[in-house]
Formats: C-alpha cells, sequence, structure tokens
C-alpha cells in the first residue's frame, strides 16, 4: 500500500526521536510498502511561541511551543496540498498534532511510546506547567486519538493510561515496543571467565536516569570484592569525584558513525546495563543493551515492563529498593558463571523474538491492513 509517512522532523535522522522514525520508516519499507515522506514541518509562525517557551523557562513554566492550534491547522493544509493527488492509502504518524486539524478520509495510524496526558503526569507532576498550554495540546492530542484508525502504544502502561485519559475504545489500541536503534551488527556472547564485571548506562538526564545510584550501586560491587567497571554514556557531572572504574563517556551522537561504533562496542562488552531510571515512558535504550547481549537491571516504573520480562532479559526493582539489595542480586547471578551466560543469551535471545524491529514487523502489518478495511 501507499503509505504518506507524516514528520515534523527528518525521519531518516537520528536525531529525530533519537533514531526511533528511521526505524520506523525502514520497517515500513522492510513490509515492502511505497513510503512518501510528508515533512518535515517548521514554520515561521512557531518563533513567537518558541520565544515565549525560553522565557517561561525562567519562571520554570513548561510550555508546549509545538502543539499549538493554529499551528496544526497550517500544517493540515500543507499536508492535504502535498497528498491531495497522490493516491494515498494510509497516514502514518507520531506527531500526533499534524493531524489534528486534517480533513481527510484517508485512515490514520499513530504509533506512540505514550499519549500527551500521560507523558505530563508522568514526567511533570512535580514541575509547574503552562495551563492554557497543556489545554491546547492536549486538545490536539484528543481530536488525533479520535480521529486515528490505529494507534499503536509501547506497553500495557500506556494502553490503560490512554483508555482512562480519553476514553478510546480499547479495540482500536495495540501494544508494540520500539527495538534497538543501533545498526545491526554481528552479535556473539562472549564466554564468561573470572575477570572484571562489566557495566554500562545509558541516559542524558543524570538525575531522572538515576546515576547516582547506579554509582554507589558499582561502589558497592567493588567493597564485596566484585571488580566491577562502570561506563556512563549520555550525560556529564564534572561536579562528582569518582573512582578510576567509573568512567564517564558524555554524549555520543548516533548521526556520527565514530560515536554510533562506540556505544555498539562498548554494549558488546557490558554483561549488565543498569539504569536507575526514576521516570520512563518506554526506554529503547533496554532493547539496545539487550541487542547485544547485555542484561538489564532497573526500577519497574512507566512503560519499562514493556521492554523487560523479569529474569529473561532484565530484572524489575521497586525505586525504594537499596544498592545493597540491587548488588546483591547482581553479585548471586555474576557468581554463578553458568546462569549468567545463560541469561546474557537469553537477553539476546528476547530481543530478537520479542522487541526487535523485524520480530515486530508482521504485528504492525497486520494493524496497517486493518486499518484501511
Amino acid at each position: 500500500m501507499k503509505i504518506a509517512y507524516l514528520s515534523i522532523d527528518d525521519p531518516k535522522d537520528y536525531i529525530s526521536w533519537s533514531g526511533l522514525k528511521l526505524n520506523i520508516y525502514k520497517t515500513l519499507q522492510y513490509l515492502n510498502h511505497d513510503i512518501k515522506i510528508v515533512g518535515p514541518f517548521k514554520d515561521q509562525k512557531r518563533f513567537p511561541f518558541v520565544a515565549k517557551r525560553e522565557i517561561l523557562k525562567l519562571f520554570n513554566l513548561k510550555y508546549d511551543s509545538e502543539r499549538k492550534n493554529i499551528l496544526s491547522k497550517i500544517y493540515s493544509k500543507k499536508i492535504n496540498n502535498i497528498i491531495h493527488d497522490s493516491k494515498v492509502d494510509l497516514i502514518f504518524t507520531s506527531d500526533t498534532y499534524l493531524v489534528s486539524n486534517l480533513k481527510t478520509n484517508i485512515p490514520i495510524v499513530l504509533w506512540l511510546d505514550v499519549t500527551y496526558k500521560t507523558y505530563f503526569n508522568h514526567y511533570f507532576e512535580d514541575s509547574k506547567i503552562h495551563k492554557k498550554s497543556f489545554i491546547e495540546a492536549n486538545n490536539l492530542e484528543k481530536l488525533a486519538l479520535f480521529k486515528a484508525k490505529k494507534i499503536i502504544l509501547t506497553s500495557n502502561w500506556s494502553k490503560k493510561e490512554t483508555i482512562k485519559n480519553y476514553k478510546i475504545n480499547p479495540k482500536k489500541i495495540s501494544v508494540i515496543p520500539f527495538g534497538s536503534n543501533l545498526i545491526e551488527t554481528k552479535k556473539t556472547i562472549k564466554k564468561i571467565k573470572n575477570r572484571y564485571l562489566n557495566l554500562a548506562s545509558i541516559g542524558v538526564d543524570w538525575k531522572r536516569k538515576g546515576m547516582d545510584k547506579t554509582i554507589r550501586i558499582t561502589k558497592y560491587l567493588n567493597s564485596k570484592g566484585i571488580k566491577a567497571r562502570l561506563n556512563i554514556i549520555g550525560c556529564l557531572n564534572n561536579k562528582k569525584i569518582l573512582p578510576k572504574y567509573i568512567n564517564q563517556v558524555g554524549f555520543l551522537n548516533k548521526n556520527i558513525q565514530k560515536d554510533h561504533l562506540k556505544i555498539i562496542k562498548i554494549l558488546s562488552n557490558s554483561d549488565f546495563h543498569v539504569l536507575m531510571t526514576k521516570k520512563e515512558a518506554c526506554g529503547v535504550v533496554f532493547a539496545e543493551a539487550n541487542s547485544y547481549g547485555a542484561f538489564n537491571i532497573t526500577n519497574n516504573v512507566g512503560g519499562v515492563s514493556g521492554m523487560i520480562k523479569n529474569n529473561i532479559n532484565g530484572k524489575l526493582f521497586n525505586l525504594n529498593d537499596s544498592e545493597i539489595k540491587i548488588g546483591d542480586y547482581i553479585i548471586k547471578i555474576f557468581n554463578n558463571k553458568k546462569k549468567f551466560s545463560l541469561l546474557k543469551k537469553k537477553s539476546l535471545s528476547y530481543y530478537k523474538s520479542k522487541l526487535s524491529w523485524r520480530s515486530n514487523s508482521a504485528k504492525l502489518q497486520s494493524i496497517l491492513k486493518k486499518a484501511i478495511k
């Protein structure tokens, strides 16, 4: 079928939604659809809203500069002009506000991690939100959700929240997790020997991703005689003086081949990916860790349970579990080399069968076909 893939930015760029749009595009191509990219969209009328967002930041107010009704109408008009004579069978997007005001009979499919109200309730419950901005953005979300023929979300948690917040018919919502945004390379599980325990932790927001707790876990492991080394990718905290066995790699850009391959190299040599995140809608990084055989250690928050199956590809802990409890769990596994080797193999196997883009492509195809009936 011919699919119009709508995107506010360039979906072929790894910067666009951390590479998710690129992999969605590739998956649609893999399913042999004719993909017409419609976008990117940037209108000069955005700038006053962007300026207002930056000013309100000074007052600790969260303001959405993109989800404005006037912009949605401008984008909708541009989209209609582009697809009017294209004989498009289906409209597909992850940017809901692009279709909120779209006047069309062409069926629409959305693929999201979370819907807008869930996003704000989960991430910004302790922050000040510009009320008028939130109401306007949330109304646009509601319009898009009701207009969509099918909605794909990444976890049952996200599905339940969407139904609760927007009273959406559960029958039009499906759950498909996001896959890895790393390029495919040959994956092998290295034989477990008496050696260093290699840990990785990937995230941009130091506080939200719980890096301090991950560091405490690493220190605890070393205090118990386990030679553990930790690579932190994404964020830096120059104020902290850390032991030599903790390496702050910093931000790596997946658009740059050298950086992309460095992420892969670190994960390939990692035994555990430890991310004590406090708030998470999905967590693509869990799929990325599994895709190179790293076992995930994380918290059971938000939509993480859509990515992690306990004792198969990771272990879910409660937010208030101590670094001692988590560290002891890691030590118990690491000291049992046979079990440890099996868990790493299970992690890779689970990724291939449940989390990879290709493994979920048949389910996506079925949803697309149902949408045009």
